[in-house]
């Protein structure tokens, strides 16, 4: 993760527990103790972050008028970026969904599984809207028996069955998709049948598990 993007989760985390240490701040940020001691001391310099107490281990710190207008300045730039990488990622995932549908000879249109409910589904849920692309279903390997929109989520092996009758398979995930197209492969599902999102959809993709 970058410098930057450790400047605002600090400056949120004082904010936030208005008083806190360096080692409760390495803690929740998963980063090493000298590293949050460089961070700060980093802050403390640009006039960010004052420091109260008397003892190294008993220091607290707090963030100064300038600190706090520092962090509506980078937390407003955050926002505005990811909704733009969004925005990108959502484009890129119709566009990608769009060369399906023009797959699609059937004028009832194509009915479609996918298989991943994490944010990719999300995304690529909203951009079925308008489409002749149909979802009859979802499976997961991880969140069978939740619910994805007004779709129970099915383990893969319901693709076996007649009941979850499809025309593709739309691999929703980035995460294991050699793994998946295995399986799918093992269920039966004939790879003509199977279409993966292209990989330069990850490009844009936020920082934000999102690639899930």
């Amino acid at each position: 993760m970058a410098t930057t993007d450790r400047t605002l989760q600090i400056l949120r985390e004082i904010h936030t527990q208005k008083a806190v240490s360096q080692r409760t701040l390495a803690l929740t940020l998963g980063i090493a103790l000298g590293l949050a001691n460089s961070l700060v001391r980093r802050l403390i310099r640009k006039g960010y972050v004052r420091v109260s107490g008397v003892h190294p281990n008993r220091l607290r710190y707090y963030l100064t008028p300038r600190g706090v207008a520092e962090l509506t300045k980078r937390a407003a730039d955050s926002m505005e970026n990811t909704i733009h990488l969004y925005t990108a990622t959502r484009d890129r995932i119709g566009s990608q969904l769009q060369v399906l549908e023009g797959r699609s000879t059937d004028g009832d249109g194509t009915r479609i599984v996918f298989y991943g409910a994490g944010e990719v589904a999300e995304i690529a849920y909203i951009t079925l809207s308008g489409s002749r692309l149909r979802l009859v279903g979802v499976v997961d390997d991880v969140k069978a028996g939740g619910q994805f929109f007004e779709h129970r989520i099915q383990p893969p092996d319901a693709l076996r069955s007649d009941a979850l009758q499809h025309d593709v398979v739309v691999v929703t995930t980035f995460k294991k998709t050699a793994a998946i197209l295995d399986h799918l492969a093992t269920l039966g599902v004939p790879a003509s049948r199977v279409f993966q999102l292209a990989e330069t959809v990850v490009e844009c993709l936020p920082d934000l598990n999102l690639a899930s």
